[in-house]
């Protein structure tokens, strides 16, 4: 059973989030925040193997999370979720420790793809963002469609 950590200061997408992940028999929501602060509470308690978290969150980042997270607790998984704020998010959030970089609009299977991804020890990148970060590494802005 893989135990996830939702972290977003959106209730709405909270709840989406969680009604995903429960269609999947092998993923269980142990633990929902709404802040930084809220996660870093729930995080002992919860004791997740994944961190899904809105790389915008107000107060304290979710970049800035990410990288706490990666640097106090290196066997946690971490998924980085963004709204469309850009290809540069990307590499932000791999910068700061993700495993996983989802766009909120990818597919509800996507999400529970990615969990089992970095849960496993692997990485996930939405291919909506794929080929972006392609042209960016190869300076060829025809890899990004």
């Amino acid at each position: 059973m893989i135990r996830v950590l939702l972290v977003d200061d959106h209730p709405v997408v909270l709840e989406g989030l969680a009604d995903v992940l429960s269609r999947d028999p092998d993923i269980r929501v142990v633990g929902e925040a709404s802040s930084a602060a809220d996660a870093l509470r729930r995080l002992t308690r919860c004791d997740p193997h994944v961190v899904s978290l809105d790389v915008r969150l107000s107060g304290m980042s979710g970049l800035d999370l990410c990288s706490r997270l990666a640097r106090t607790h290196p066997g946690l998984r971490i998924i980085a979720l963004d709204g469309g704020g850009g290809d540069r998010a990307v590499l932000d959030a791999f910068g700061a420790g993700a495993h996983g970089f989802l766009q909120k609009g990818s597919s509800p299977g996507l999400l529970r793809e990615a969990v089992r991804a970095v849960a496993t020890g692997g990485t996930f990148i939405d291919p909506m963002v794929a080929g972006a970060l392609v042209a960016m590494a190869t300076g060829n802005p025809s890899s990004g469609s």
